[in-house]
């Protein structure tokens, strides 16, 4: 029974120590919130038109995803060489929407759709963020994996240029296709009638 024991606490503490250098992605989302009055449902249709030119032509809010990127990598050095132990990745966008400062005054008729348009926007720029944070953990998962060099500098080179690629190619075309089968939130209710 104890070497049942001691098996199992080893085969834990494996998983435990593989999983260590994993660490979560660290995504910062800041929310401007630009205000806005009206009482009916035109009156909110003009001001998100002037608050947001895609919503103007498709009555999709929609943010563009300007994600600053960072990350830092953790070396380790052996006598296979240096490689990297641990990857810290963090982005950060600033979401700009919009606030109806006089919707509690505002009839019944015009709150409820308000209220469904607002919660797609949010159920979509969420989706937007699963993205990032999966691409992040994509990242961290590859740069791992890079095998070990003469140098920690050359390692880092191979991980910052990694890095970046992976961030140049997949979460844009994450993205853009998330956006497409989403119809920009449409699909998720972030449309104004």
């Amino acid at each position: 029974m104890q070497l049942f024991s001691l098996r199992v606490w080893f085969v834990l503490s494996c998983l435990l120590i593989s999983q260590a250098s994993l660490a979560a992605p660290e995504i910062t989302i800041r929310y401007k919130h630009i205000g806005f009055y009206g009482q009916s449902t035109e009156a909110v249709l003009e001001q998100l038109s002037k608050q947001n030119a895609h919503f103007a032509q498709t009555r999709t809010f929609h943010n563009s995803n300007e994600w600053q990127k960072d990350w830092v990598f953790i070396t380790e050095q052996s006598n296979k060489g240096c490689r990297i132990s641990h990857v810290n990745t963090w982005l950060k966008a600033d979401y700009n929407l919009p606030r109806w400062l006089d919707q509690a005054s505002a009839p019944d008729t015009v709150q409820a759709p308000w209220h469904d348009f607002y919660q797609g926007v949010q159920d979509h720029l969420n989706g937007h963020k699963t993205i990032a944070i999966e691409t992040l953990a994509d990242i961290e998962k590859a740069v791992l994996k890079l095998p070990a060099q003469s140098s920690c500098d050359i390692v880092k080179a191979q991980a910052q240029a990694l890095a970046q690629q992976m961030l140049d190619t997949q979460l844009p075309a994450k993205e853009a296709q998330y956006d497409n089968d989403t119809q920009f939130g449409l699909t998720q209710g972030a449309y104004w009638p």
